[in-house]
């Protein structure tokens, strides 16, 4: 059995004690966004995302970190592209895409800070609600997106800033669905996934 990596759809990825997850922790900076590892609400997601028929699908991966779900969606058929503010979780990303062998590209953005791109059809983010403050940032983009007719996914162990964002959405009237799905990676793992979009489905 090998303990460096975990298989989820039948597709190989490092855990964090990976040996060159592990180098490169020694020798890079910090991230200073909590892009420092893999969040089991990634994983989550991943397996509920297992069935979409993406293939063609442009999809922008918000807060991407390590790039774990971009690499998954990019290995599913989709046309991905990971969004990160850290640039220090770059060399992570990179190791992700030489190890599951695909090439999902990387931009440097603030999602907060600036307007994203209207260039995609589906926008993913996994542990982006953490902080309060992070509320009215994400009621921003989902106006911005819903009002393009994009589609959001976000996903979250159920924060209480998750529940304010929900519950803020629903007072503003942005139609969304939401459910909790759960995988069993050794212990049983759970996460909140909502559906922003004008039918509250992917």
């Amino acid at each position: 059995m090998d303990t460096n990596s975990l298989t989820i759809d039948g597709i190989n990825i490092p855990r964090s004690n990976h040996p060159t997850i592990r180098k490169l922790k020694r020798k890079t900076k910090v991230q200073y966004l909590h892009g420092n590892k893999v969040w089991n609400t990634s994983l989550v997601l991943m397996d509920m995302l297992k069935d979409l028929p993406n293939v063609n699908t442009k999809i922008l991966d918000l807060g991407c970190g390590w790039g774990l779900l971009s690499c998954y969606l990019h290995k599913k058929g989709a046309d991905v592209t990971g969004m990160d503010t850290d640039i220090s979780v770059k060399p992570y990303f990179d190791f992700m895409c030489e190890y599951m062998s695909v090439e999902p590209k990387f931009v440097l953005q603030d999602i907060f800070n600036e307007k994203l791109s209207l260039d995609y059809d589906v926008y993913v983010a996994c542990d982006m609600c953490f902080w309060e403050s992070h509320v009215e940032k994400w009621l921003d983009i989902i106006d911005h997106l819903l009002n393009n007719n994009k589609k959001l996914i976000l996903a979250d162990p159920g924060r209480e800033s998750f529940w304010n964002l929900l519950e803020l959405a629903d007072k503003y009237g942005y139609i969304f669905t939401h459910d909790e799905h759960s995988i069993n990676i050794g212990n049983k793992t759970s996460a909140y996934i909502v559906i922003f979009g004008e039918d509250g489905e992917v």
